[in-house]
Formats: C-alpha cells, structure tokens, sequence
C-alpha cells in the first residue's frame, strides 16, 4: 500500500502541474478625490479593504463528502470547486475519507515537521495560523499518519482543524488560514474553511482577524487624520454642529 501511495504522488505530479493554467486577472485603478492628499488615500484603501469582514474569505458550512476511495476529492480553496478528477486550481486532495491527504504545491498544511511527508497536525480552536509558523514544507505533499490516539491527531468521525497557507488562483498570498474537516474509512466530510486575504493571521475556527491586524489599522487610521490636519484639509471643530445637551443619552 506505501508503494501504492507513492506511486500516485509521483506519477500524478506532472498531470497535476498541468492542471494549474493561470487564470487571467484584471486590475482595477482607483483615483483619489476630494482634494485628499495621496498618502491618506492609499491609507483609506488598505483600512477599507483589511478591516471589513470581506478580508476574511469564509466558505460557510460546505460539508462536502470525502469518498472512502483512491480518487477522494479534489478542492479549490478559491471558488469552492469539487472533482473526482484534478481541476484547474486545485488545493487539496483527502482521499479514503481523508486518511490519506495531498496537497498541491500551492496549499501547505501544518505539519508535524518541514517535510512533505509529514504529519497533518489537529490544531486546537484559537490556535493562530501565521507566518511564524515553522512547520511548513513546500512542493507536494501528502499525509498518511495524520489518525490516531494522539493530542494532535485527528480522531476518526470527529471534526479537527487544519492550519493552511496558500495562494491562489493568480499567485497572490500567501494567506493563511484553516479547514475543519471530520476523518472516518467509510467517507468524511469537509465542513468548512476560511482564510484571510490580507495575509493576516487567523485563529483556528474563527472568521475574525487577530485583534493586532485591528490596532494596525487604528494607528494607520490616526496618521492619516494627522496627515491631513498638517495640510490644513482635516476636520475642525467648526465643521460639526454644537452638541446638545443630553444628546449621547439619545444614542
């Protein structure tokens, strides 16, 4: 059966590279107004586009089956996308109801050491998914001893989480997030994923960023604001309305 599995792993690699075409992308340009100066419209850009909840990609509850053979299922983190077969963009591959899990060059699960043959590690819910990570291999892989009794094992027919980092369909990233997924021989079950587009770190389990992405955005946030004061262009108290008396209880 080891032979068996390897030899899937590297008969497969060239196919499977085919597979990933590069999709085409398009660049939107957006031009400042307003009289802003150009530093706090590129600093309105990167708080707009990190703090709302859009930054976090969450896939919602998929459960998406895992069959209990050789072939399992192809996933494509970026469209939701599912094949028997490879398909352009293509992740991940758990196999026998996710005993066994391959992974494409661009997805890189948590593992229990740096090589691609290593063991998928059960994260704990909050667990932070980042760069700092040191457990991280590259290229293709696949995992085979990711089941058991142990503490970061995941135990058949119930749910764990893996940690991930990727990139997508057009080579941005890397992201990093995580995937609950349930084990079991006679077919599992994908729940769900998320990650942040942001590159930000992402507790397990979660679809909300550390609070540190929150206090960057704050501090980039107030320089902004000092930056248009400094120019003349900020808000002054002369520009509100003289604020009545009892109106904060009226919120």
């Amino acid at each position: 059966m080891k032979t068996l599995r390897f030899l899937k792993l590297t008969s497969t690699l060239q196919r499977r590279r085919d597979a990933l075409v590069p999709l085409a992308s398009s660049v939107q340009t957006a031009k400042a107004g307003g009289g802003l100066p150009p530093f706090f419209s590129a600093l309105v850009f990167f708080a707009s586009a990190s703090a709302l909840p859009g930054a976090v990609i969450y896939s919602g509850t998929v459960n998406i089956p895992i069959p209990g053979d050789f072939d399992g299922i192809y996933v494509d983190l970026d469209t939701g996308a599912t094949s028997s077969t490879p398909i352009t963009g293509w992740d991940l591959n758990p196999t026998f109801g996710g005993l066994e899990i391959y992974n494409n060059e661009t997805f890189q699960p948590v593992r229990s050491g740096t090589g691609n043959l290593d063991a998928i590690v059960n994260l704990a819910f909050g667990a932070p998914v980042n760069a700092g990570i040191p457990s991280f291999s590259s290229g293709f892989g696949l995992s085979d001893s990711h089941t058991g009794g142990g503490t970061t094992q995941f135990q058949p027919g119930s749910p764990g989480y893996l940690g991930f980092k990727f990139s997508d369909n057009v080579d941005n990233g890397p992201f990093y997030g995580w995937l609950k997924i349930t084990v079991n021989v006679t077919g599992g079950v994908i729940e769900a994923w998320a990650y942040d587009n942001t590159g930000a770190a992402l507790p397990v389990g979660t679809t909300v960023p550390e609070p540190s992405t929150y206090a960057a955005l704050a501090g980039l946030a107030v320089l902004g604001l000092a930056a248009l004061r400094r120019r003349g262009k900020g808000p002054n108290h002369a520009s509100f309305p003289p604020l009545r008396r009892g109106a904060l209880r009226d919120c």
